[in-house]
This record gives structure tokens, C-alpha cells and sequence, in this order.
């Protein structure tokens, strides 16, 4: 048997998969999809990880949701329920080469997990995967995040457990164009207005207050600072393609309302130069209609009068085709399975057009 040897979580020569925040020898996941991934020549791997103040919550429906991969093949999934956990994930009588990859799987807002330690029976350092041959990042909401893809019907509830990201529309399309990804989405956010039930605009929770932050999780650890309040290095991620999905929650406050329409209208301007901004040689991809298309008129605008402004033809817009009732639905009424699939082969050939993938 070959000797035991450590990694911190940390370490860095892996593959980060997405955003990720370093403190203490501690790799923290907060966005949907997070994660890392890294080639070993190893008899076993363990990895360890530790969890946030989420496990001492009372409802248990937060508990961060993660995923573990040899070779490509799912060998670990379930929520983080303890302060630390170490996780066996592969074990051979003989040294093999494999590929390792560790996913968290449910949103930000609710919870986050730390890579703690990286254990091997090996006389190799880990060493990080190359990259494949496309970067997109996708900028969306519960959609983006697969929100209830595991549910069995749309009465259940959402919880972090029937939350899976990569059941979504984004992280199938990413893997059908060989690409790598970077999600930032998060349940119930919009562009002028997070879902809303009253009528009333949500101002808190609208993506682009937080789309220059790691991200925004209610998490917290010993003296670790909320992600909300830490720049993201955009030079550490410079994607090819911007996919924005953004409005389906904004129109439970727009509704019909036409002064309401240009608000989101303009706020979408804002945004895009932002977006711009951070992400200079990028296509922008402006979509909507997976769960309905009442504001795709305004996105449509939108990416005209910014265009009209700056001048930058780099931008589209597409329409999703809305989820049909006859694929079934997820949790409270969000896109099954079936429905994500669909839209992911509609999008990767609207890509491959766009992009000449």
C-alpha cells in the first residue's frame, strides 16, 4: 500500500470549477455548480469536508447539496447534515489514474461547503485537468440553478435535496459543446425585482447587486466574510460566452404593467454594461421563456437600445420555448428533467449557430 498523503482543499494544482473563495486552507463552494477537479495516480481518495452554520439550522431544508465523480461517473451524492464529513470515494488493490471531480450541486443562498483536505494513497501530487475547448458563463435564476429537478411533482415544496444543477438546461449545455462553465444564479433573484408576491418590488434580491461578488450566501464559518462582501477576480474565469436568463421572476412584479416593463427594460441596459464591463471580448446571449415569455419583448428591447448606445454587436437574444405540461414539472411548478433536456438541445444548436461551435 502506498503511503497516506494530504492535501489542503486549497491546494493549487486543481481545476476550479466555477467561483470558488480560499481562507485558511479551506475551498469554499457557494454557487451552483462550484466545485473542483483533478487527475491522481492513486490506491484510494478521500476528501473532507466541513460545512457552514447551515447544519445548525432548524428546518432542515438548506443543508448543502454535493456531488462526487470518478471518471466522469456520479459514486457520491447527499447534503452536508454534520459539521465535517469525510467521504471515501474510490478504493483499488492497485494504483490507477483517475479523474476526480467535486460538485456542490444545490444553490448559494442557503448553504456552503468547504473542501477541507484532499487525501490519497499516492507518491503523486494531484494534478489539475485541462481545460476543454469552450468557457461559458450563465447568469440565471431557479432555472438556471435546477430548482426542484428532483421532486417528484410540482405540490412538493423546494429543499436544497431536490436541487440539482446538473439536471439544468445550463450544465447540459455545457457539457453537450465540450465546454467548461461558471454559474451564478440564484432562486427567486430578476433584474429590477426579485419574485414577488405582493406586488411589491424586491429590491434585495436582483442579481446584478451581486454579480461582481463571489457570491451571496447566509452561510457563515468561524471568521470567514460573508461572499457577498468579497470582489470576484474576473480574470480568473474570462468565458467566451455570457448566457443571461433573467426575468422570470422579475414579471411576477411587472405582470402587465407597462411602466413596470420599461423599468426592467432599462435596469436590463444597466446591467448589460456591467456585464460588458467585466467580460470584454464575450458574446452576450439575452434568453428567456422557459417558464414563460411576457417580458422577452423587453429583453429584445433591451439588448436594441444598448446596441443603440455603445455600439457593440456583440449580443443576441433568444427565445426559449416554454415548458410543456406534458413533460411534467419539478417543485412548485419549476421545469422537470424532461423540460430541462429540451431546452438544452434547443440552446446548444442556437449556440453552435451564434458561436460557430
Amino acid at each position: 500500500m502506498l503511503q497516506r498523503s494530504e492535501w489542503s482543499g486549497d491546494y493549487g494544482d486543481v481545476k476550479p470549477i466555477g467561483r470558488t473563495y480560499s481562507k485558511d486552507g479551506i475551498r469554499w463552494l457557494a454557487l451552483s455548480g462550484s466545485g473542483i477537479e483533478f487527475i491522481c495516480e492513486t490506491e484510494l481518495v478521500e476528501i473532507a469536508i466541513v460545512s457552514d452554520s447551515s447544519v445548525h439550522g432548524q428546518n432542515g431544508t438548506d443543508y448543502a447539496r454535493f456531488a462526487m465523480y470518478i471518471n466522469e461517473e456520479l459514486v457520491f451524492c447527499d447534503t452536508l447534515r454534520e459539521e465535517q464529513k469525510t467521504v471515501k470515494i474510490f478504493e483499488s488493490i492497485e494504483k490507477q489514474e483517475i479523474t476526480v471531480r467535486i460538485l456542490k450541486i444545490s444553490e448559494a443562498p442557503h448553504s456552503m461547503i468547504g473542501i477541507e483536505k484532499i487525501i490519497l494513497h499516492s507518491d503523486i501530487p494531484p494534478k489539475k485537468t485541462e481545460d476543454l475547448a469552450h468557457k461559458i458563463e450563465f447568469i440565471g435564476d431557479s432555472i438556471t440553478c435546477g430548482y426542484g429537478v428532483d421532486a417528484e411533482s410540482e405540490l412538493i415544496h423546494f429543499t436544497t435535496a431536490t436541487e440539482d444543477v446538473t439536471k439544468a438546461y445550463a450544465y447540459l449545455t455545457s457539457k453537450a459543446l465540450n465546454s467548461d462553465y461558471s454559474m451564478v444564479s440564484y432562486s427567486g433573484y430578476g433584474i429590477v425585482s426579485g419574485y414577488t408576491e405582493n406586488d411589491k418590488k424586491d429590491t434585495i434580491q436582483i442579481v446584478p447587486k451581486y454579480y461582481q461578488s463571489v457570491a451571496r450566501c447566509f452561510g457563515t464559518f468561524k471568521d470567514l466574510p460573508l461572499l457577498e462582501n468579497i470582489p470576484w477576480d474576473f480574470s480568473k474565469y474570462i468565458p467566451e460566452l455570457i448566457v443571461i436568463n433573467l426575468g422570470t421572476n422579475d414579471n411576477t412584479y411587472c405582470k402587465d404593467k407597462t411602466k413596470r416593463h420599461e423599468e426592467y427594460r432599462d435596469e436590463y441596459v444597466k446591467f448589460l454594461k456591467v456585464v460588458r464591463e467585466k467580460n470584454m471580448d464575450a458574446t452576450i446571449l439575452c434568453a428567456l421563456g422557459l417558464m414563460g415569455a411576457n417580458l422577452y419583448p423587453m429583453v429584445e428591447e433591451a439588448v436594441a437600445l444598448y446596441q443603440s448606445e455603445t455600439k457593440d454587436d456583440n449580443i443576441v437574444t433568444f427565445q426559449l420555448t416554454e415548458q410543456d405540461k406534458a413533460d411534467g414539472y419539478g417543485a412548485d411548478w419549476h421545469p422537470s428533467k424532461v423540460a430541462h433536456q429540451k431546452a438544452a438541445k434547443q440552446l446548444t444548436e442556437e449556440i453552435k449557430k451564434i458561436m460557430g461551435w
